[in-house]
């Protein structure tokens, strides 16, 4: 365990030099690690429980093999609820117009979550020009359309900037956190990886086995198929919103009534309502396909994943506004079809993300309370209860999080 926790450390620091000196660089104490560190360390000594000393020592990682097996259903880290307060009051208990605390997040929660939230504090500050400039555009509502060549132009160059702003400022807290230059460790099999034990000619250890050729045929003859429905069917709701708005404007034209003005906006906010419903049943159907093609690394099941949710994500979000601005070449109604999309997009973001998970919790620690009261007293009632709602939440997975950024 001694040689597992040295090596986790070395791994945790991201080199393989001697440890102890790059801790002491990093000012770091070498008795006691900490947050998302700390956290990184077990996990990395979790996954190498495969030494002599170990039971299970005939297989490449005894953790691994037991999710696999479906022994152990779950894996996860416990809060700590201190440390969690503190970044809180910190972070988002007081509202005040301030920079978020990005190190300390990066101190409980990791660099990844870490890069993602400094990521979304960039683009927020980054459309405050895009707003400054558009405002008149909207306000005023130019007919001459030659003028929106300006805000185009403009729009052009800001995308580009901002992008290689980011990179630098990406680039700046990985260099101060330690992480820049890390290279990769030899990734594991992933725990769903599943197959005929054998020998991995590259590491020479055990591990399960499936052929490559089986996992493409899955890929271009299911996966593939699937995944080109998928789209043709949101372009064909998209026909429907159109012939909707087709339906509420002639409506209109011959009432000329205010409820039927209203009528306007109810096709895109139905439209908008089933744009947020494919895109999570999709989701859904994206990471069972991509866990069916059993993909040996954790990376190449992200990469996969990603192209899948971000290919029909586009399509299915921004289908109708290209449509509009180059086929029908409608200003009016893309203006409002963009209005409403995005504002109904984010009240259901909010109700989806915010509201609901927050009537579950709260659902579920009732629960789990009346579950703890009629526990024995020599249960630890108070960490029963911590994992079984912890169990609950979803994980955070950043790389799938595209719909904030989306808009």
């Amino acid at each position: 365990m001694r040689h597992l926790t040295r090596r986790a450390r070395m791994w945790a620091l991201g080199g393989t030099a001697n440890p102890e000196e790059q801790i002491r660089e990093k000012n770091q104490d070498t008795s006691e690690v900490h947050g998302s560190v700390g956290t990184h360390l077990v996990k990395h000594v979790m996954s190498n429980l495969n030494s002599a000393s170990c039971s299970l020592a005939h297989f490449p990682s005894a953790v691994r093999r037991l999710l696999t097996s479906g022994i152990v259903i779950q894996v996860f880290p416990l809060h700590d609820n201190e440390a969690l307060k503190k970044l809180e009051d910190s972070w988002y208990t007081r509202f005040a117009l301030k920079y978020q605390p990005i190190d300390s997040i990066r101190g409980y929660f990791g660099e990844t979550i870490a890069l993602y939230f400094g990521c979304l504090e960039y683009f927020t500050f980054a459309l405050i020009p895009m707003a400054v400039i558009g405002l008149p555009y909207y306000m005023f509502a130019w007919e001459d359309y030659d003028k929106y060549v300006i805000f185009a132009s403009f729009n052009l160059i800001w995308s580009t900037v901002i992008l290689e702003v980011w990179k630098r400022g990406c680039a700046s807290m990985t260099y101060r956190w330690g992480t820049l230059v890390m290279k990769r460790q030899f990734e594991e099999p992933r725990p769903g990886f599943h197959g005929v034990l054998g020998i991995n000619l590259v590491t020479g250890r055990e591990e399960p086995l499936y052929p490559s050729y089986k996992r493409q045929l899955r890929i271009y003859l299911v996966s593939l198929p699937f995944v080109c429905l998928c789209l043709y069917f949101s372009l064909y709701v998209m026909m429907i919103y159109f012939d909707m708005e087709a339906w509420a404007l002639d409506l209109y034209e011959d009432s000329g009534s205010e409820w039927t003005s209203v009528l306007l906006y109810v096709p895109s906010i139905i439209y908008a309502i089933v744009i947020e419903i494919m895109n999570r049943l999709y989701r859904y159907a994206a990471e069972f396909l991509t866990s069916w093609e059993n993909h040996r690394l954790e990376s190449a099941y992200q990469n996969h994943l990603i192209l899948k949710v971000l290919v029909f994500n586009f399509l299915n979000c921004f289908a109708s506004l290209f449509y509009i601005a180059f086929v029908l070449r409608d200003m009016k109604l893309l203006r409002q079809s963009l209005a409403t999309l995005l504002i109904t997009s984010q009240i259901l973001n909010q109700i989806v993300e915010s509201l609901f998970p927050y009537w579950l919790q709260r659902k579920h620690h009732v629960q789990v309370k009346r579950k703890v009261q009629a526990l024995k007293e020599d249960i630890d009632a108070t960490l029963y209860e911590q994992v079984v709602l912890e169990k609950q939440m979803g994980t955070y997975l950043v790389s799938l999080n595209i719909a904030e950024l989306k808009h």
